[in-house]
């Protein structure tokens, strides 16, 4: 009972977070979701029906889940909307959207993105920084 339960729980945050259209239709998708199988594990006898035509739909969930376009084009906070990309010309390479901003808290910061343009036969080394954002 409990891997079901983890797995309608996953199905309520897939429906919510797939790109649905609209601010209301998520949440009304998830919640519908959510609240008929709910219910129907309450109230219904047929135990093994109901968790015949829970496991179908979680399989359509699944399937829908995993044929999600990737996308970048999403509604980003601030700080986190421009991907950096590269731009390669024979030795010179071009890094653009370099974020480079001003913190004077978490909360409160400019926004600047640079292009920065190395010759890689200058290059000696290169450092590589990793963040878990504190989590």
């Amino acid at each position: 009972m409990l891997v079901l339960a983890g797995m309608w729980a996953w199905c309520i945050l897939a429906i919510f977070f797939a790109g649905l259209p609209g601010a209301v239709l998520p949440i009304v998708a998830a919640g519908l979701f959510g609240l008929g199988f709910l219910l129907a594990f309450v109230f219904l006898r047929r135990r093994k029906l109901v968790v015949l035509c829970f496991l179908v739909a979680f399989v359509v969930v699944l399937v829908g889940w995993s044929i999600l376009p990737a996308s970048n084009a999403r509604n980003w906070q601030p700080e986190h909307g421009k991907m950096p990309y590269a731009e390669v010309a024979g030795d010179r390479v071009t890094v653009r959207n370099v974020r480079n901003f001003d913190y004077r808290s978490t909360t409160d910061f400019d926004v600047r993105y640079e292009d920065w343009t190395f010759d890689l036969d200058d290059v000696r080394s290169v450092d590589f920084v990793a963040s878990d954002w504190g989590l």
